[in-house]
């Protein structure tokens, strides 16, 4: 693990203070799982964060506290994660409370797809249907969730990036429950289905093989490591005259899983990941570098976007996620890409079972 980068982050103090308290009054038994995870990053951030002043101007303690957080990268590749507490790593929810009236949150658009149909063009394959995902989304979109009878039109992009990962899109729409045809695949999805697997094949075993070569000889090991002590707690739960039944399932569960994440299929989407991750990485290098450039005060890094701080002056966010694009572009070779502000919100505990079956996919789920 190698620290490299170094930024100030902000929260604000005051609803920190107004946010533990109020889960801190929540009878444990009543916490739900979120309320849990925030819990312990607030009493964490509260621990590690210092104010920024003694007292604010009308007398109430600062509003602001801050923290130095490093963004390591591990093995030299893929992601750039946060060191402790950040933002980064915070729930949507406690992002908008504690940051929000500081920051600009500047997000790739479409970055997933958008990477592939890159690489699709530098590789001269044809892939119509991802360059129209990626240039009309909203349209694509909308079609799928007709098709499965959803209102949402926007949760049907978890369909699409689970087809590019390598996964079945019918477990994302019966993870959600659509109302209609959940067991089939929409005709979109299997158009972008077979075009993602020609250029994610390309990738694997063409344009990044030596790295996947690399990949696959770390992540093996780790993959049979995880299988040989879920076999080896299940052994032990055995030979417990105590053990319950649930006990005994949930071994049993985690050597499935283990199974399944040492098979060749998953280990290559989790070299696919990592990659698709490196090169996410490259490009949001590039785009921190130009707003830092243009006078820009970027505090924190967002996995493929930036929390950029307001400025009092007339800079113009516009000009600068312009000049971010045009840079990206030459740097990496690109054709497309694109920027764009986003406004702070929370998940919708819908999203969140859809992200939770996309991870699984993305080969998220333990690979380091």
């Amino acid at each position: 693990m190698v620290t490299d980068w170094r930024r100030r982050e902000f929260y604000d103090g005051r609803a920190l203070a107004s946010e533990l308290a109020r889960l801190l009054a929540i009878p444990d038994a009543a916490r739900s799982g979120t309320d849990k995870r925030d819990l312990h990053f607030l009493a964490e951030l509260d621990s590690l964060s210092l104010p920024s002043a003694t007292v604010g101007p009308d007398g109430q303690p600062p509003q602001w506290r801050w923290r130095d957080v490093d963004y390591v990268q591990h093995r030299h590749f893929g992601r750039r994660y946060a060191h402790g507490p950040s933002h980064q790593l915070c729930s949507k929810g406690l992002r908008y409370k504690l940051g929000s009236a500081k920051n600009h949150d500047v997000d790739s658009v479409n970055q997933d797809p958008t990477v592939l149909l890159n690489e699709a063009i530098k590789l001269g394959i044809p892939t119509p249907m991802i360059k129209e995902y990626v240039t009309a989304r909203d349209t694509v979109l909308s079609s799928i969730a007709d098709f499965y009878g959803l209102t949402d039109a926007k949760m049907c992009k978890f369909a699409v990036l689970i087809a590019m990962h390598g996964g079945c899109a019918k477990k994302l729409a019966r993870a959600v429950d659509c109302p209609l045809n959940a067991m089939e695949v929409a005709p979109e999805l299997h158009e972008l289905e077979d075009e993602f697997a020609k250029v994610r094949t390309c990738m694997l075993d063409v344009r990044y093989k030596s790295k996947t070569d690399e990949l696959l000889g770390l992540l093996r090991p780790l993959a049979m490591l995880r299988l040989e002590n879920a076999l080896a707690r299940s052994i032990g739960l055995v030979k417990e005259a105590g053990a319950s039944g649930v006990e005994l399932a949930a071994a049993q569960a985690a050597i499935d899983y283990a199974k399944m994440k040492a098979t060749t299929s998953a280990l290559r989407r989790s070299c696919f990941s990592h990659i698709m991750q490196n090169l996410e990485n490259k490009m949001v290098q590039i785009v921190d570098n130009t707003f830092r450039a243009r006078g820009w005060t970027v505090g924190v890094i967002v996995f493929d976007g930036l929390m950029v701080e307001l400025r009092d002056d007339a800079a113009n966010l516009g000009e600068a996620m312009r000049s971010a694009e045009t840079a990206v572009k030459d740097g990496m070779g690109y054709t497309f890409f694109a920027l764009a502000e986003k406004p702070f919100a929370d998940t919708t505990a819908t999203e969140r079972a859809a992200q939770g079956v996309l991870a699984e996919y993305a080969g998220q789920a333990g690979d380091e």
